[in-house]
């Protein structure tokens, strides 16, 4: 049992978890084969429309820096530093958050 797991995030596979802050572990989703290096996930954001709450899935390489926030699908490609991701606004994203094989281009 990996500390995500002992927080209360789900973890379907292996999960190599380095050091980053994590406020909802219970809005965390981890598929198979998963290395997260200090990146920030949030399950809610704030925006001029207001308060987004949501899960995040994650599968693949996080390197450090990046911003995961609610609602977006991170699908197994090696994703580089500093990056941000949001339900619907990056490539990454994709449509079905149960199927982290499946892509779609919504840019």
């Amino acid at each position: 049992m990996t500390y995500a797991q002992f927080m209360g995030a789900k973890v379907n596979g292996d999960l190599w978890f380095f050091d980053c802050t994590i406020d909802e572990f219970a809005n965390c989703h981890f598929q198979g084969n998963s290395i997260v290096d200090n990146f920030c996930p949030r399950g809610h954001y704030y925006d001029i429309n207001g308060l987004t709450l949501g899960h995040i899935y994650v599968s693949g390489i996080v390197h450090p820096g990046c911003y995961i926030a609610a609602g977006a699908v991170v699908n197994g490609e090696e994703n580089g530093p500093w990056k941000s991701f949001f339900s619907g606004h990056s490539k990454e994203v994709v449509g079905n958050p149960h199927d982290l094989e499946a892509t779609e281009d919504l840019c």
